[in-house]
């Protein structure tokens, strides 16, 4: 007689729990969570305001590729059964996570939140404490970086460089808050266009003539086809011979005019560089010399002149 269908389903339940160790591999082993989140460190360590975005960006790099975001995040919630595989999984994996994020700030931030009891809040309070979004004086000093920050003797891609980590940063700093589809999307237009335009702005001037090209075209290119366009361009200008190497000028470049002058003599003063209508003894006759020699010794024979007539006259 064949064994109750009750009694065959718990003996191989039974039989399946024995094969395995009487349950000991219910409970996630240590050594396979421990090999689960071998995070390698962060390359930078948090040093305050100044590398928190750049920080934060590797540190959550770091923890999504292992899956473990959620723990970092809060959003896996600490099991209320402690003692539950789950409960212990849980424990272990946020007890490594708090040893690396201490290990990836300088040790002044570390100290400041070691007392934490998760990985989930020392994360929150660092966000908090160093992110910068709000401050207005971080907002005010990145704008001003961004402002004034020129290609110089930078390569092409290495103003691009600082261009974006300024960007970035200005981004996290002081987003842009849109509620609706259609806002959002002309908001991140609006802000690709201007950054289109800071960046040809910031290019030496031996860039004035490919910018001036992209500039003349119906719309505006993307910053991703300006950059490439400036990065081809400053190829071109490399492979240039030294002696034949020209600034390029811009298309609206005013002409630099000339000044004429003038070869012809004075009819009143006869000096040449100037015509009557400008002269300065205007009115005082031809060959009128202003306080030369030859003026004055026109003047001398003239008034020696009446002298001698007036000699003559009284000697008759």
């Amino acid at each position: 007689m064949g064994e109750p269908k009750g009694l065959a389903e718990a003996r191989e339940q039974l039989t399946l729990f024995l094969s395995k160790g009487g349950g000991s591999e219910a409970i996630v082993p240590r050594q396979e969570v421990v090999q689960k989140i071998d995070l390698s460190p962060t390359d930078i360590k948090l040093e305050g305001v100044t590398n928190y975005l750049s920080w934060s960006r590797r540190a959550m790099l770091a923890v999504d590729q292992k899956d473990l975001d959620g723990y970092l995040l809060g959003t896996i919630k600490e099991p209320g059964d402690k003692t539950s595989a789950e409960g212990k999984k849980w424990k272990t994996i946020n007890s490594l996570l708090i040893g690396w994020l201490l290990n990836s700030v300088v040790p002044s931030i570390g100290r400041s939140v070691e007392g934490l009891s998760t990985a989930a809040e020392i994360w929150k309070t660092l966000s908090i404490q160093y992110s910068g979004k709000g401050n207005v004086m971080l907002i005010a000093q990145i704008d001003g970086k961004i402002r004034h920050l020129h290609q110089g003797d930078m390569t092409v891609m290495a103003y691009v460089a600082e261009l974006q980590a300024l960007w970035a940063d200005q981004d996290n700093c002081d987003p842009l808050e849109l509620y609706d589809a259609a806002s959002i999307e002309s908001g991140h237009k609006w802000i690709a266009r201007r950054r289109v335009l800071k960046f040809l702005e910031g290019l030496s001037k031996c860039f004035d003539g490919r910018k001036a090209s992209l500039l003349h075209h119906t719309s505006l290119p993307t910053l991703d086809e300006a950059i490439a366009a400036m990065a081809q361009e400053e190829v071109r200008l490399s492979l240039e011979p030294a002696d034949e190497k020209v600034v390029s000028a811009p298309t609206f470049a005013v002409t630099e005019r000339r000044e004429w002058k003038e070869t012809r003599d004075c009819f009143i003063c006869g000096e040449t560089g100037h015509l009557k209508w400008y002269c300065p003894t205007r009115g005082r006759g031809r060959g009128y010399n202003r306080g030369g020699s030859s003026g004055m010794a026109r003047g001398r024979g003239g008034h020696a002149g009446n002298s001698g007539g007036q000699s003559a006259h009284m000697a008759t």
